[in-house]
């Protein structure tokens, strides 16, 4: 009965001792992916606050180019893996093939930017929007 109770005792002892092992192995592997999201997370932020200035931008690029407004853009940067879209809303007026119909004149443009990260991986993705309003010069 005594090698009965030994051999039982030193079975639950080897079966808590295996399940504490895989325990610690799952929790080791989530901080680095924690930190991979967390990383990821902070350059699409980053990548948002930017898209202000690059909205700003794009349209610049387009009055240069003898285009009175844009749709929307949409872009790959850093990597394949990152989609940055900006969309352009006028009020009271309308954006086709470049040329403003109505042309109304307002002060302002409705600016959507979006940050979109997806990884190689499965089930690992971010997306982030801002809305905001860019304030055009009086002429």
């Amino acid at each position: 009965m005594k090698k009965a109770y030994i051999l039982f005792a030193s079975f639950s002892i080897f079966l808590a001792l295996i399940f504490c092992i895989i325990f610690m192995f799952n929790f080791s592997s989530y901080m680095p992916r924690f930190i991979k999201d967390y990383y990821k997370y902070t350059q699409a932020k980053i990548l948002l606050n930017d898209s202000k200035e690059l909205s700003k931008y794009f349209l610049y690029l387009s009055k240069n180019n003898d285009k009175e407004c844009i749709n929307n853009i949409k872009f790959n940067y850093p990597n394949k893996y990152t989609t940055i879209s900006i969309d352009y809303f006028y009020p009271e007026n309308k954006c086709i093939n470049n040329k403003l119909i109505n042309k109304q004149k307002t002060n302002f443009i409705i600016v959507k930017s979006s940050v979109y990260i997806k990884s190689e991986y499965i089930n690992e993705e971010i997306y982030l929007d801002k809305r905001f309003l860019i304030y055009l010069d009086q002429e």
